[in-house]
């Protein structure tokens, strides 16, 4: 699994502290170990991506192992494909990408890429094995028909770009939110809750499997509030909502996942 210059797209070697490639663009790599692959003049933003607070949130939401059924329901299908090239497209913190470099007992190789620099090098600090980039999920800077499997994980894509760096029987894993995801936070927020439909499946890519990963936790404490800053919800709710969200002791609510198996 080469990665490529964002500026050329010619293969990137690795050389002393730096990525370099045959036109001589080079990119540092910082003390945590990641890449940042995103040139400064197609930045949307000054730091696109989840801010350091949202980060730090998530990863004290996971660590209470609320969505522990979903990191496991990945390793799972991973194990079960064999893939060795293993590209997570959204890794936000790095989460799901660890604890599937710790389950996988045969031979691969994962590299997680975020648009988000704060989340990234989070992710970089805790986890060895796996190579971490700050990238695009929807311009991957890998070659063609090199990846085996993708995790897509409530995370921006490109069916394109997807269906480009597969190879062959690869597969991509897209997780969105079902239509009963968070309802209980929603109703805690909100007066008026309406139930969204699915996410739009993939045109170009066959799909090989489908279902909904539904089950129900109870959130205490801090992670109430941690887990309302993860999702749309914080920016669409008041400041008094936000109060109101902090005085409870725990919240119980569904959590549903649709899984989406695509093959190349």
């Amino acid at each position: 699994m080469n990665i490529l210059c964002p500026n050329c797209k010619q293969v990137l070697q690795e050389n002393e502290k730096v990525y370099k490639c045959a036109n001589n663009h080079c990119f540092d790599i910082a003390k945590e170990g990641y890449v940042n692959l995103v040139i400064a003049n197609k930045k949307k933003s000054k730091n696109p991506g989840d801010n350091i607070d949202m980060v730090r949130a998530r990863q004290d939401f996971l660590l209470g192992g609320y969505y522990e059924p979903l990191s496991e329901e990945i390793n799972k299908i991973i194990n079960d494909h064999k893939g060795m090239n293993i590209l997570d497209a959204g890794a936000c913190e790095g989460y799901y990408t660890h604890r599937l470099d710790k389950h996988l007992m045969y031979p691969h190789k994962i590299v997680g890429l975020d648009i988000s620099k704060d989340s990234i090098k989070y992710a970089s600090r805790k986890d060895d094995n796996c190579f971490y980039l700050v990238a695009s999920a929807v311009e991957l800077p890998v070659e063609d028909n090199s990846i085996d499997v993708i995790i897509n994980n409530f995370a921006p894509h490109s069916e394109e770009e997807f269906l480009r760096v597969l190879r062959p029987g690869g597969i991509v894993i897209k997780i969105t939110p079902a239509p009963n995801h968070l309802l209980g936070l929603k109703q805690k927020l909100f007066d008026n809750v309406s139930i969204k439909e699915s996410s739009k499946k993939f045109e170009t890519i066959n799909l090989a499997k489908e279902y909904t990963l539904e089950y129900e936790i109870s959130v205490d404490g801090e992670n109430i509030f941690n887990l309302l800053k993860m999702t749309p919800f914080y920016y669409k709710s008041s400041l008094s909502d936000h109060e109101k969200l902090k005085t409870l002791d725990s919240l119980t609510t569904k959590v549903a996942f649709d899984i989406r198996i695509y093959k190349k």
